[in-house]
Order: structure tokens, then sequence, then C-alpha cells
């Protein structure tokens, strides 16, 4: 279905979108949009595999055994065959689709304590297991199968659903403990692993979706007990945070800090001066421009004439405040300058 709208993606093609590429986009618009919904992979029950091959590609789809016996799909694979996989016998690219869906669902089909059936519509493929001669690649294809817990069933009628057909499932209307529980299922199951946030988010929204998921993911990972135990924190070790002292007198100690503010008379910022005693403030309006000598005159002019001399002085990190002519003029004066702690302001 979507082989025109590749086509337009390999080297050297002029990308055309005719009407060929139109009805191919339209068809896979609304292949997304319908059922069947995919069931989760768990390891406690059996699987199997059905795959098939035409000229150009291969496909596969695995399934797993539900409570009432039937088996329902749990994902879809499909591969465009490469100009040298073109050129394969039948029987060669036929197994090549049993050899890809392997390699894709190893992780499943390795885990599940049960043998698992693979269904194809090449009775040729009964002897592979055999004493035959093989060919070169043959052979390394049956030295890869040899992990695998296996039977071939050979299915003339067998048909394969479209793998463009499977749609992600919206569950923002599911309530909290459901989300939850997928969350659960996707972090804490021994195939899941307790991956990280970017490992469980990549996976869970291949099947699911609502809003903030990856927040929620986060969180969870952030508060899951035992990969806090095992997995070791690759960030440096945060410094204690003190608190600032309790001042003493009025305008001894003092903080300040720039705020933005809309557009008045040309001003777009102001500089707040607090008293930490009497939690007096003094609002200086000034520019984004302001320097750092700029800065010690705007101090000079509005609190210095009026307050006097302060002996501490709390600010940010930012380049006005951490310049070296205001720390030269703190060391001057007898000032202590203290720095706020990023994203912990005092």
């Amino acid at each position: 279905m979507a082989r025109p709208l590749t086509d337009l993606t390999c080297k050297d093609i002029v990308f055309h979108f005719s009407d060929k590429e139109c009805t191919a986009f339209e068809a896979l618009k609304a292949a997304f949009t319908r059922a069947p919904v995919l069931q989760y992979p768990d390891q406690d029950r059996e699987f199997c595999l059905k795959t098939n091959a035409s000229e150009f590609a291969v496909r596969g789809v695995i399934s797993v055994k539900c409570e009432d016996g039937k088996f329902r799909p749990v994902a879809y694979m499909s591969h465009s065959m490469t100009p040298l996989e073109c050129n394969y016998p039948i029987h060669d690219k036929e197994m090549l689709a049993i050899i890809k869906a392997t390699e894709a669902w190893r992780h499943y089909l390795e885990a599940t304590p049960y043998a698992f059936e693979i269904y194809m519509d090449h009775h040729n493929l009964m002897y592979f297991t055999k004493s035959q001669n093989l060919s070169k690649r043959q052979a390394r294809w049956q030295m890869w199968m040899m992990r695998f817990n296996y039977s071939l069933i050979y299915n003339k009628d067998q048909t394969l659903l479209n793998p463009v057909s499977i749609k992600s499932i919206n569950v923002t209307d599911q309530t909290y403990e459901e989300r939850q529980s997928l969350i659960t299922d996707f972090h804490d199951t021994p195939v899941a692993g307790h991956k990280g946030v970017k490992a469980m988010f990549n996976v869970l929204r291949k099947h699911y979706t609502w809003k903030r998921m990856k927040e929620k993911i986060q969180t969870y990972v952030k508060h899951c007990q035992k990969c806090q135990q095992s997995k070791v924190s690759n960030q440096k070790t945060s410094g204690s945070l003190l608190p600032l002292p309790v001042p003493e007198g009025l305008w001894l100690d003092v903080t300040m800090d720039f705020t933005k503010m809309p557009d008045s008379l040309g001003y777009t910022y102001v500089l707040v001066v607090i008293d930490q005693f009497s939690k007096e403030v003094v609002f200086v309006p000034c520019t984004k421009e302001e320097t750092a000598l700029s800065t010690t005159e705007l101090f000079r002019d509005h609190v210095w004439c009026q307050h006097g001399l302060p002996t501490t002085v709390v600010s940010d990190c930012g380049l006005v405040f951490a310049s070296n002519f205001l720390g030269e003029l703190y060391r001057l004066l007898g000032i202590k300058h203290k720095m706020s702690t990023v994203f912990h302001p005092q």
C-alpha cells in the first residue's frame, strides 16, 4: 500500500506526487483510522507467527493466545526487499520473511516458555529443518533458527492483515488507574526490564497516547523504588543548602534582582531591592541594557542615599551581579556578596 510513497524517498528519484501517490496516501490515512487493536504481549501465554512474501516485500504478524483461546495480533512487521533480495528464489523469499520476523520479535520468542508455531503458505519450507543440502545462506538461516523452539505449519489459505491498519489507541478518556496500569505493565514486568524515561516513552507511544504522557512516565520512573535502588545517578552530588541568617537591623541585609514588566515610558525592567529585616521594597525602573556600572549608580541613587550602606547583598548569578566591577566595589566598601542557588530562591 505504501510502496508508491516509499519509492519517492529513494536515491536519484525525482519527487513527483502524482495521482498514484495521492491514492496511496489517502489509503494509508483510511487504514490508520480503523481497527483492529493490538494486544499486550504476555510472556506467560503462547505466541504464533504468520509470515508471507511477495515479489518486493516480506511481512509478518505475531499474535498472542488470549483467555478465550483465540490468537490476537500483538505487532506487525514489513520489510522492503533490497535489489539483491528481489532476486532470491521464491522459497528463499518465504524463508526471509520468517528470518525478519524472528529478528524483530526475538525478545518475545526467546523468553516465552512455550513452543510457538510459524504459519506460512509455502509447502517446500516444511523440509527446512530436515537433513538436506543447504546453500550458505540457508545454512546461516538454519543456525539462526536453532535458538528458537518452534514448528512450521503449512497453511495454503493463509491471509495476513495489512500492518498499516493498526492505529494507536487514544486512552485520554480512560481513568487514571487504567493509564497507571499501562505504565506499570510497560515498566515493571520482567519483559519491560525497568526502562528509562526515553526508552519507555518510545515503546509505549507506539500503542497508546494521552495528554502529558511523557510527563506521567517521567514521574513514575523517578519514583520507582527498584530503579532508585539499582540505577546509579550520573549527576554531580549537590551541596548543602544553607538558609540565610536572620538579619539584625534595618537595611543591613538586602536582596536585589531584575524583573521584567510591560513597556512604560521606555522602561521594560524594574530593579527590585528588598530589606530582609523590614521587608520594605524599593522599585527602580530601568531597561534591559543595564550594565554593572549603571546598576551601581541606580543602587547609589535610590537605596544607598536613603538607607545607608548594607553589610550583605544577595543576588542571582546574572552577568551584571557577577561582574568583576561589582565584585571589586563590594570589596572596597566592605560588603559581603552572596549569590543565590540556581532554582532554589532564598
